[in-house]
């Protein structure tokens, strides 16, 4: 039986699972942010860094379209010319974005 991350309902609530990488990141920038760390906003942007220069859209599996489109525009991501492997990989980076976001805000 695969490991259950807390985190793991974020991806069921947007409508599909992103590779196991971008998962485990998301769980470790969450574990980070929870302790009120200060390299979760280092850490998130170096992520997003090297996911952008992946952009593996094939590896998302989509559970529901409608729910990703409606995710994506919760982020402001137009999916107007993108394909839903597109779009999930967009939300992805959102999502780990926003832990850097987050970080920076709790500090000030």
């Amino acid at each position: 039986m695969p490991h259950i991350e807390e985190t793991d309902q974020v991806w069921i609530e947007a409508g599909f699972i992103p590779p196991a990488d971008c998962r485990e990141a998301v769980a470790l920038l969450h574990r980070l942010a929870m302790d009120e760390e200060p390299t979760a906003s280092l850490l998130s942007s170096v992520l997003t860094i090297t996911i952008t220069s992946g952009e593996r859209d094939c590896d998302y599996r989509i559970l529901d379209p409608a729910k990703l489109r409606r995710t994506a525009g919760e982020y402001g991501i137009e999916p107007a010319g993108r394909n839903d492997g597109e779009i999930a990989h967009a939300v992805t980076l959102a999502i780990i974005g926003e832990y850097g976001a987050s970080i920076q805000e709790v500090r000030r």
